[in-house]
C-alpha cells in the first residue's frame, strides 16, 4: 500500500517537474508564446517547436524539431526527427535512433503509424535487444538500419501503416491504412498492401511534372490565401 502511495506521488512530482521546465522554457523564449503544450506533454531539453504548433499528451525527445503550424497529437517522436510546417501527426511513433527521419510539409499522418529507422538483428543468436542488460554488446552493433526515412511535402499516410529504414516516399503520395513500405514511393504515387505496391498514379506525368516544379507547399499562407478557387479545385 505504502509503495503504491509512494511510486503515485512520484508519478505526481515527476508530472509538476516537467510542467515546471517546460513553463520555464516559455519564460526564456526557446518556444514561441503562441505554441500550446498540454499538461500531460514531454518535451526534451532541446525540443525546438514551431510557432502556433499544437503538442498534445505526446512525448518529444530533445532531438526533435517541430515546424509551424503542426499538430501532434497522443505520439511518441523520438531521436532524430524533423517535422515540417503545417504537418498532422496523431497517435503515431517515429523513432529516429541512428539516422534522421524528415517529414516534409503540409502531410497527414494517421493513428496507429509507425515510423523508424531501426529494426532487430536477425544474424545474432539472439534478436533480442540484450545491450540494455549486458555491458559486452555494443548498442550500434545491436541495431539494424538501412539508413533514414525520407517523406516528401502533402503525403498522406494512412491508419496504421509502417515505414521502414531508408525509405524515401516522395511529394504528394498516399500510404493506404495498414500497408508495410519496404521501398520507395515514387512522387504523387498511391501504394497499399504488405509488402505496398503501386495503385495507381493521382495524376498523370504531365501534371506531376506541373506539381513538383511548381511546389506550392514552399508558398506562404498568405500567398495561398491570394489563389483563385479553381486553384484548389479538382484536377482533371
Amino acid at each position: 500500500m505504502y509503495e503504491f502511495l509512494f511510486n503515485r506521488l512520484l508519478v505526481s512530482v515527476n508530472k509538476i517537474l516537467v510542467n515546471f521546465f517546460v513553463f520555464f522554457r516559455y519564460l526564456k523564449g526557446e518556444i514561441p508564446l503562441r505554441t500550446q503544450i498540454t499538461m500531460n506533454s514531454r518535451i526534451g531539453r532541446k525540443t525546438i517547436l514551431g510557432n502556433k504548433s499544437i503538442i498534445n499528451n505526446s512525448n518529444l525527445s530533445s532531438e526533435t524539431k517541430i515546424g509551424i503550424n503542426c499538430r501532434v497529437g497522443h505520439s511518441t517522436l523520438s531521436g532524430k526527427v524533423k517535422v515540417g510546417n503545417y504537418t498532422t501527426i496523431n497517435k503515431s511513433i517515429i523513432i529516429g535512433r541512428l539516422n534522421p527521419i524528415n517529414i516534409g510539409k503540409y502531410c497527414s499522418i494517421a493513428p496507429d503509424v509507425y515510423i523508424t529507422d531501426i529494426n532487430h538483428n536477425l544474424k545474432r543468436r539472439t534478436t533480442h535487444f540484450m545491450y540494455k542488460y549486458l555491458d559486452v554488446i555494443d548498442k550500434i552493433d545491436e541495431l539494424k538500419s538501412n539508413g533514414g526515412v525520407e517523406i516528401g511535402n502533402d503525403v498522406w499516410i494512412g491508419k496504421s501503416s509502417i515505414i521502414l529504414s531508408g525509405i524515401t516516399i516522395g511529394d504528394g503520395a498516399v500510404i493506404a491504412a495498414g500497408s508495410i513500405v519496404t521501398k520507395d514511393v515514387e512522387p504523387y504515387s498511391v501504394v497499399a498492401g504488405i509488402p505496398a505496391q503501386l495503385i495507381k498514379k493521382r495524376f498523370n506525368d504531365n501534371i506531376i511534372k506541373k506539381l513538383i516544379k511548381e511546389k506550392w507547399w514552399n508558398l506562404s499562407i498568405q500567398e495561398l490565401t491570394k489563389k483563385e478557387k479553381k486553384f484548389f479545385d479538382e484536377i482533371d
